[in-house]
Order: C-alpha cells, then structure tokens, then sequence
C-alpha cells in the first residue's frame, strides 16, 4: 500500500537530482538553474542588491532591495539596469517577476514590465502581480 509522509528536504532534493535528469532528456531539456547576485555600492558600503536566476532562457527577478534611507535615490533603477543588462548577455529572452501590491508595481512599470496576472488573496492576503519583460 502506498503511503506519504514527511521526509527531509534535503532527501527530496537528492530524489529529484537522481530522477529529474531522465524526465528532461525525454523532452530534449537540459535544466540548468544558475542563481545570481548584484550589489549597488556607495563607496565600500552595500546600500542595494538584486537577487535572480536564468533557467532555460529566462531570468527571473527574485527581489531587489534597497537599504532604508537610499530609496528614490536610483538605486533601484541601477540595479534593474545592471540587471536587464546581464541576463540579456547571458542570452535570456524573457523576464518574469512578481510583487504585492503593497510593494513596487509603479516601479516595475515604469522600467518597461508589463503585468501578465494578478492573483488575488495571494500571499499575505494580498493581491500578487507577475510581470513579464521580453529583451534581447
């Protein structure tokens, strides 16, 4: 009889690096995630940093914070910059990103993302955007 039950995360993450592999060769997929970093310096100090990944062609934007007292300085808009200009180099085609409501959709519409969903009730109980920008 089968049964399902709690197991280590990192159990899970060896299963699938095991069994992933042979599912993506099947549909001619060579899954490679890299995870990447940028940080936005005044002087030696770190006042902003953007978190991302590309899997596939597509680079997905994880976050970009700004620390307290530096934001409406253009920090946030090097980053995005710096950003955009990257994962293009790496040959991305497309951007997604998501945000609360309650967090930087101006923001990301004025840098060119256009707003493909919105979850409602997401979380937090707030409403969710994703936003999708073509480059390249």
């Amino acid at each position: 009889m089968l049964a399902t039950k709690s197991i280590p995360t990192k159990d899970a993450v060896a299963f699938n690096a095991a069994h992933w592999p042979v599912h993506n060769q099947r549909q001619g997929i060579d899954w490679k995630e890299s995870r990447y970093a940028l940080g936005a310096f005044e002087a030696d100090v770190c006042v902003g940093v953007a978190l991302y990944k590309v899997v596939g062609g597509m680079a997905e934007l994880e976050q970009i914070v700004v620390m307290d007292g530096h934001t409406s300085r253009g920090v946030g808009s090097e980053l995005m910059t710096a950003f955009e200009q990257h994962v293009a180099a790496l040959g991305c085609h497309v951007i997604l990103l998501e945000t609360a409501e309650t967090q930087a959709p101006a923001f990301y519409e004025k840098h060119g993302y256009s707003r493909v969903f919105t979850l409602p009730d997401g979380r937090f109980h707030l409403a969710w955007h994703l936003y999708r920008k073509e480059i390249g």
